[in-house]
């Protein structure tokens, strides 16, 4: 974290770059248990004056309302964040795993395949345009799981159960990292 903070004092500018700075301190306060730093962070992006970091961290937080059970806030939340940056790759896994969320399985199938394309139509006129590989790989693979017909969506279903009983677990909560302990738990041992 002390790499990434000072990055983040106030009254310093912000823009597109810090996106992905501010992922990982994200990610660093949450395994840190740094919860008010994560907040604060979280509400000076989400104040941001720059449109793709505001979106961002809308994501985070509609992310973090969905983990809550709280789907009706996370669903606003993701609308304001997909009206920010609508071209952002993240926004279509974000919805998918909304949708999912909800129970909405057929419509979260829908969805997952129309960002599939919608990825893919971008990464080829990204290439085209002699831009190196997009740093959006792992939302478009992650999406097109999910439009795959054999039962994506509902794959992502599953996972999304598991991960609540993963959650709730407080020896698993690590972001899964404990991998005997979370195979234990999937057997019905742990």
């Amino acid at each position: 974290t002390a790499l990434l903070e000072p990055w983040f004092t106030e009254g310093r500018v912000l823009g597109e770059k810090h996106e992905q700075m501010f992922d990982i301190l994200m990610d660093a306060y949450l395994q840190l248990g740094q919860q008010r730093k994560r907040e604060g962070l979280l509400a000076r992006m989400m104040a941001s004056g720059n449109r793709a970091l505001r979106s961002t961290a809308l994501q985070r937080r509609a992310t973090m309302l969905s983990d809550q059970g709280q789907l009706d806030e996370a669903w606003r939340l993701f609308l304001e964040a997909q009206r920010e940056n609508p071209d952002d790759p993240a926004i279509g896994l974000l919805e998918v795993t909304l949708l999912v969320s909800r129970g909405d399985t057929q419509q979260a199938s829908e969805r997952a395949r129309f960002w599939a394309l919608r990825m893919e139509r971008a990464r080829r006129n990204h290439l085209r345009a002699g831009k190196r590989r997009p740093y959006w790989r792992g939302q478009t693979r992650a999406v097109q799981k999910c439009a795959d017909p054999g039962g994506g969506a509902e794959g992502l279903a599953q996972r999304r159960r598991v991960n609540d009983a993963e959650r709730r677990a407080p020896c698993l909560n690590q972001r899964n990292r404990d991998r005997p302990a979370r195979v234990a738990a999937r057997e019905g041992r742990g």
